[in-house]
């Protein structure tokens, strides 16, 4: 579980090289991002890609470790631990227009222990789950009717290990990885296409043709692993281009 933490702390933004594909704000301008502040990670900001004019949206009752922000920037999706006497990770949401009602429990603790979730443009909700932090369950889907239900209901999609989860921009596939590679969900016919053989953290470009992901890379001469983006095409899924190291540390 601690180490499950660290990482998550360490890598919380990846998701924000496509600036629309996950965290970006459609009525706002196309150079602002939403993202989760470090170290404490109990605040969502937003500002400039570049860092200008950042300033804090709200600070959720959630320690958050991954968010997924639905198109036209009024519902935040945070998957976290409940800060105070809760225990273990589930998915919140959180309504920007009526923050004074404080968060929606999704999950509830009835799914052991949630990785990372995914909001839709039209408010479908998709997380993926394991056991205990430990056996793989799979992934679920919280129909856009249930969401705002007292107790959502949710359906499994998918039965299997699953870490990280995206929706396509058209609303019917789900993007996830696990430790096989990355994979395309088809939320109607539940048919799953392995894209590629290794990566994590995938997301949907704003059009939907393609997918960046991180990929872990040893270091030369035995020293620590280091992580690259890279963009993978749907239609050519070989013509994979993984961006060059740079000096910085990559989140």
């Amino acid at each position: 579980m601690t180490r499950f933490f660290e990482n998550c702390r360490e890598m919380c933004c990846l998701s924000v090289f496509f600036l629309c594909a996950v965290f970006t704000v459609d009525t706002l301008p196309a150079a602002e991002i939403i993202f989760v502040s470090d170290p404490q990670n109990q605040e969502i900001w937003i500002s400039k890609v570049d860092g200008r004019n950042a300033r804090k949206l709200f600070n959720p009752p959630v320690l958050v470790m991954e968010i997924s922000i639905q198109e036209g920037d009024r519902y935040i999706l945070c998957v976290g631990e409940g800060i105070g006497d809760e225990t273990g990770f589930d998915a919140y949401l959180f309504d920007t227009q009526k923050l004074n009602k404080g968060r929606k429990d999704l999950t509830w603790g009835r799914f052991s222990f949630v990785s990372d979730a995914a909001i839709s443009f039209n408010g479908d909700v998709v997380f993926a789950n394991t056991i205990f932090d430990e056996f793989p369950d799979g992934i679920y889907l919280i129909p856009k009717h249930e969401v705002h239900q007292p107790v959502p209901k949710a359906e499994k999609l998918f039965d299997g290990e699953a870490r990280y989860v995206d929706w396509a921009p058209n609303g019917q596939e789900v993007v996830f990885s696990n430790s096989e590679g990355v994979f395309l969900l088809d939320i109607t016919t539940r048919q799953v296409s392995q894209i590629l053989e290794y990566g994590y953290r995938p997301v949907f470009s704003p059009d939907g043709k393609k997918l960046a992901f991180i990929v872990d890379t040893p270091g030369e001469n035995g020293g620590k692993r280091y992580s690259q983006i890279g963009v993978v095409p749907l239609h050519v899924p070989q013509n994979v281009k993984v961006f060059e190291r740079t000096e910085t540390r990559l989140h």
